[in-house]
């Protein structure tokens, strides 16, 4: 749902905008200058990291330049004030009428940390689920209605681009595919009778957020994201089907995220095959990419030419990829993680991350 509303007379004063994911708040005035011009107007504002990025300590407070629909912007990642995760400073002051209605911690909230001697918290990994965001724009696009719906149709596909690296470089899951209802009450008790005809409680359990372990983004990884989202730089095709298999699989969708993991490696050798055999002779790579393959003749022919195959990928890759797709038979946890895991090994072969 988007919501609109302006304050003020001024096309560059106390003018709110909130669009697309979450909360885009921009604040635009007239009287900024950024560097280097004279006659631009800054827009601030903040945009939310879908379910929040986990990065480390030497992330918080610092600022990143990328880029989002050919102009310059500015990422800035919140700090840490000893007792919460808090917002960057703001270039502009907030209106009068301005109402609050965050949600409890809004930029973020630790995840782990280490304590000082007085006890305090230092932060090891956060979670970061805001950011505040700057970027320039000229006085008749300021005052411009459709600038909103502008930023907003910028912003979708950037933060696509941006997940999708995040994902490909942690493992973390920020595409949330599959069903996620709980699956759980939200309370749950259990109790028996004791010879008086009392309750015995047997169990109570209540409903809680857990956390999985999860790869923080360091500082350095989230600058290589960054900079190739500003490249239009899209990760490797094999990279998002596993980052597609990891979500269902934890969304207990084993089954298909066996399917997903097999079809990045099937991509990832055809991949590494295309390269490998662009110099060949013109014949010789027809008659060999032009014939149907199987996962299994690939990997074969793969081996073949020089690759190096994860031990036992036909029982962990192949042979329950040919279950699920084949036989429509289930698999178990176990099943997906490994699958999962040896097909992670192969891409860091076949197509290694360099940002």
């Amino acid at each position: 749902m988007r919501i609109w509303r302006c304050e003020g007379n001024s096309p560059f004063t106390n003018r709110v905008i909130q669009i697309g994911r979450g909360y885009f708040n921009v604040d635009i005035k007239g009287d900024s200058t950024p560097s280097g011009a004279d006659d631009t107007v800054v827009i601030e504002g903040f945009y939310d990291w879908g379910p929040g990025v986990v990065v480390t300590a030497d992330c918080l407070g610092r600022s990143y330049q990328t880029a989002l629909a050919g102009r310059q912007l500015i990422v800035m990642v919140p700090s840490f004030d000893g007792t919460t995760v808090a917002e960057p400073p703001l270039r502009y002051k907030r209106p009068d009428k301005w109402v609050d209605v965050d949600p409890p911690n809004p930029w973020g909230e630790l995840r782990s940390w280490n304590k000082a001697e007085d006890g305090s918290p230092i932060p090891v990994t956060i979670c970061v689920k805001r950011v505040r965001i700057l970027l320039w724009v000229n006085p008749a696009e300021a005052a411009d209605p459709n600038l909103g719906p502008q930023l907003d149709d910028a912003l979708s596909p950037w933060w696509d681009g941006l997940s999708s690296w995040v994902e490909v470089v942690t493992g973390q899951d920020l595409a949330n595919l599959g069903d996620r209802r709980p699956r759980q009450p939200q309370t749950f008790h259990l109790w028996a009778g004791n010879p008086d005809g009392t309750m015995r409680p047997l169990s109570m359990l209540f409903h809680g957020k857990i956390y999985p372990q999860v790869n923080a983004l360091t500082s350095h990884g989230l600058h290589g994201c960054l900079s190739a989202v500003a490249r239009g730089q899209a990760p490797p095709p094999e990279r998002l089907h596993l980052s597609d298999a990891r979500s269902l699989h934890n969304d207990g969708q084993w089954r298909r995220a066996v399917i997903d993991a097999a079809t990045a490696a099937e991509v990832a050798i055809t991949s590494w095959l295309d390269n490998r055999l662009s110099t060949a002779e013109p014949d010789v790579k027809a008659a060999l990419l032009n014939t149907p393959l199987t996962l299994g003749r690939l990997h074969r022919l793969y081996t073949q030419l020089g690759g190096a195959l994860p031990h036992d990928f036909d029982k962990l890759v192949v042979t329950p990829r040919n279950h699920a797709a084949h036989r429509g038979m289930s698999l178990t946890r176990e099943e997906s993680a490994a699958a999962i895991e040896t097909t992670a090994a192969l891409l860091d072969a076949t197509s290694p991350i360099v940002l």
